[in-house]
């Protein structure tokens, strides 16, 4: 098939590693007391604070929606503190350790708020130049052929709606994240890049081809072995994150924002929190008057807050205005990038824009 001339369709990479494996020194001195001080000091001038896996993350249209997912934790955390209290003995009585066994919501830092779309653990650092460039080359090629204009998708596709706030996940319900409903574009290239990672090389797929049935079981036993595939160790994991999905029958990615912790309290107290949060309505809450104080929440409703170019304070917002800059729109989607450690034994460009 004859090519375009002016075909954007990126290259296969020649790998270049900036230095030879055995040049490459990492810093193995986690183990000690000055290494995780000097590690946690890392974290703190980072985006990824206490995050020790990679991932690829979701580029927001507008990034003050972290900003106001913050906020809603935070007053959220506020909120349930009162109500619960209010629901047991007289605080003043109760001692530092029955006060500790209370379910209390702990936001996390706004710097290290994110979305997760594909989840590669701590596999890319055992990965070599070779294969991080490939997977790079195969990343930035499914990701722009997504979202080409002759394909079934645009780029004003790739968008989320916010739902709710949750406790997560089912099997734990350890933390409050914040879900929203993805547009099909997005859950489509999350198969496509799954797809990327247990990829099998050409020359095993040719080879599969030319094979009789027999000779073909055989290729299939050693795909799955990892031999034969693209990359080995992101298939290990991708397959095993699906074996997980298909045994909780849960859909291959759900997309949430990870708010903040809960700490203390009994399963009944978390119970009583994911009710409590189930019972906030927020798409109602977009269609409510300014003026109505009492048809959208039986309690005070959960307040967001922005700045204002003027002024540097937060600013509240009407209750109109609280709910519709999380609900009343989708929130656009830019593209991806590389969040948590970054292999540091090659240079890549980590940035896949759903445009060129």
């Amino acid at each position: 098939m004859n090519m375009s001339s002016h075909d954007n369709t990126p290259q296969p990479p020649n790998p270049q590693p900036l230095m030879q494996q055995d040049d490459f020194e990492q810093f193995n001195g986690v183990r000690t007391k000055f290494g995780r001080r000097e590690r946690r000091t890392t974290d703190k001038m980072s985006n990824n604070a206490r995050v020790r896996n990679s991932y690829l993350k979701l580029i927001m249209e507008d990034d003050a929606v972290y900003d106001q997912l913050h906020n809603l934790v935070c007053q959220t955390s506020h909120q349930w503190q009162q109500e619960n209290n209010a629901n047991t003995i007289d605080q003043k009585k109760i001692s530092k350790k029955q006060s500790k066994r209370q379910l209390t919501i702990h936001p996390r830092n706004r710097n290290s708020l994110h979305m997760t779309y594909f989840f590669a653990g701590k596999v890319l650092e055992d990965m070599t130049s070779e294969e991080l460039q490939r997977w790079e080359y195969f990343v930035r090629k499914c990701v722009l052929e997504h979202s080409a204009n002759d394909g079934l998708f645009s780029e004003g596709d790739y968008s989320l709606r916010f739902k709710s706030l949750v406790t997560f996940p089912p099997n734990r319900q350890n933390l409050i994240v914040a879900v929203f409903e993805s547009s099909l574009a997005l859950d489509d290239l999350y198969e496509k890049l799954c797809g990327v990672a247990v990829m099998e090389k050409e020359e095993s797929k040719e080879k599969r081809k030319e094979s009789n049935a027999n000779d073909e079981a055989i290729a299939s036993t050693t795909v799955d072995g990892g031999k034969d595939c693209e990359f080995p160790l992101l298939r290990e994991l991708t397959q095993k994150q699906q074996k997980i999905r298909e045994q909780h029958k849960s859909p291959g990615w759900i997309a949430h924002v990870t708010l903040g912790s809960l700490v203390g309290g009994s399963r009944e107290d978390v119970r009583r929190l994911s009710e409590w949060l189930g019972n906030r309505n927020y798409a109602d809450d977009i269609a409510v008057d300014a003026t109505d104080d009492t048809a959208a929440f039986t309690s005070q409703p959960l307040e967001v807050t922005s700045k204002t170019s003027s002024e540097s304070k937060d600013v509240p917002l009407t209750k109109t205005e609280k709910t519709s800059c999380l609900l009343e729109s989708n929130i656009g989607v830019l593209g991806l990038a590389l969040g948590g450690p970054v292999p540091g034994h090659v240079d890549i460009d980590w940035d896949f824009p759903l445009k060129l």
